[in-house]
């Protein structure tokens, strides 16, 4: 008989979109699992059940990708990635051991469909998180961090609605980019606690049918002994087997971490703009023709590759939400699609981060273009409403707009020489107006 890969083609869409790598790791790694459990529970007997877990680890080590070919947009239940990794895992392992080894009844005994692709969902998510995105995201908030003490004391003018603002370092706008981060990934790691909780063991429809009571317990013990990952049993499979919301949750908490980054990168972009004509108070080193035109001309390119980065996850996110929402009763309905976008996003999410806390470690500031620009802000006379009050302060920055210095304007306003001397020379060094200041 062909392979159910070979059976499912005509029925499944044919567009050449694999099965992500962890999952198929994770789906191998249960399978490995689950011999080993069957063996122990006296079901399979020790010859079929160490062919069984030795192929199934090759698999897992990204030996045979190539004979995983189902389409992702298949089955909504993963049927076809669990049948196809069953058919390679039996192949293998009936060679190894020069007997029979079926795909249904004992590479898959003892699981469903049902209970396996949730459950290899969720492995494969906190896998891909902690060994990928985790330290990627940690390397940016260090690169942010560091770049906070580098530029403690650049002093750049601050925007709001892109109008002039009051001075801020721009250390301390790398040292809040670096907390945004740091929440960012509290939110993470707080979420994917929830995916450590799997249905493996519910079968069908999450009771159990057709295995051992004690498989689900022994199985996880093995799968997370396996796979370094310790998940524990759900005390509802049946709620596992219908619901994505844990997987929605985490996707929220991601696209959170990419709205961040997107805003870090265009911030970035904005300060990097010019030389001439734009803000200009950042480079951006690039070694890169940003133009096949204009000679000379240098982009911020990774940075805008981020940002589409980030357009992407936001797509990532829609589609997860969407497959989360497909079934009926007892089983979702849109675990391939769910898995793929999920794993998908995680994978960018950690190349972005990887890629944008290099650029912000070689940002370099033009510190006398940022505190000229700062030194000319309109908005210094904020400082003065506590002196003077909010409407003559008002007026003296309508007066600064008409082309009046600041000199001239503080002293027509301010009377008291010795008071308007000793405010002209505050705000005259916008270095010491970047923490909590209030004239008397």
């Amino acid at each position: 008989m062909s392979s159910y890969a070979e059976r499912a083609r005509p029925y499944y869409l044919e567009t050449g979109t694999r099965p992500p790598r962890r999952l198929i790791w994770a789906v191998a790694m249960i399978k490995a699992a689950a011999a080993r459990a069957n063996r122990e529970l006296g079901l399979l007997d020790a010859v079929k059940a160490s062919a069984i877990e030795s192929s199934a680890l090759e698999v897992a080590k990204g030996a045979h990708d190539d004979k995983v070919t189902v389409d992702v947009f298949q089955t909504g239940s993963g049927t076809g990635i669990n049948m196809n990794i069953n058919d390679v895992v039996a192949d293998l392992a009936s060679g190894l051991c020069g007997c029979r080894v079926h795909p249904n009844d004992d590479v898959n005994m003892s699981q469903s469909s049902n209970d396996v692709m949730p459950t290899a969902l969720r492995l494969a998510a906190v896998a891909a998180i902690n060994e990928d995105l985790l330290p990627a995201v940690r390397e940016l908030v260090s690169a942010l961090r560091e770049a906070g003490s580098r530029f403690s004391d650049a002093v750049r003018p601050g925007r709001t609605h892109l109008r002039d603002a009051l001075p801020i370092t721009l250390g301390q706008q790398m040292e809040a980019y670096a907390h945004m981060v740091e929440r960012d990934l509290s939110a993470v790691t707080s979420v994917l606690g929830l995916l450590y909780e799997v249905p493996l063991g519910g079968t069908a429809v999450g009771t159990g049918a057709n295995t051992d009571p004690r498989f689900a317990e022994v199985a996880l013990k093995e799968l997370s002994s396996l796979s370094g990952v310790s998940l524990r049993p759900s005390p509802s499979k049946s709620a596992l087997m219908r619901s994505l919301s844990d997987v929605v949750a985490l996707s929220g908490a991601l696209r959170s971490l990419a709205l961040d980054m997107l805003r870090i990168s265009n911030d970035l972009r904005l300060l990097n703009s010019g030389p001439n004509t734009g803000l200009n108070e950042v480079e951006v080193p690039v070694d890169v023709p940003g133009s096949s035109m204009m000679p000379g001309k240098k982009n911020p390119v990774t940075l805008e590759a981020v940002n589409q980065g980030a357009a992407q996850v936001l797509g990532y996110d829609q589609a997860i939400a969407w497959g989360a929402s497909l079934g009926e009763l007892e089983l979702n309905m849109g675990i391939p699609v769910v898995a793929y976008n999920v794993l998908k996003e995680v994978e960018l999410l950690a190349e972005m981060a990887r890629k944008l806390a290099r650029t912000v470690s070689q940002v370099i500031p033009h510190r006398e273009r940022m505190l000229q620009l700062a030194a000319s802000s309109q908005a210094l006379v904020t400082f003065l409403s506590p002196l003077v009050g909010y409407d003559v302060a008002a007026a003296i920055s309508e007066a600064i707009s008409r082309g009046a210095s600041l000199e001239d304007a503080v002293r027509s306003a301010v009377k008291d020489e010795e008071k308007a001397r000793k405010v002209v020379e505050l705000l005259s060094d916008v270095r010491k107006l970047t923490g909590p200041v209030r004239l008397r």
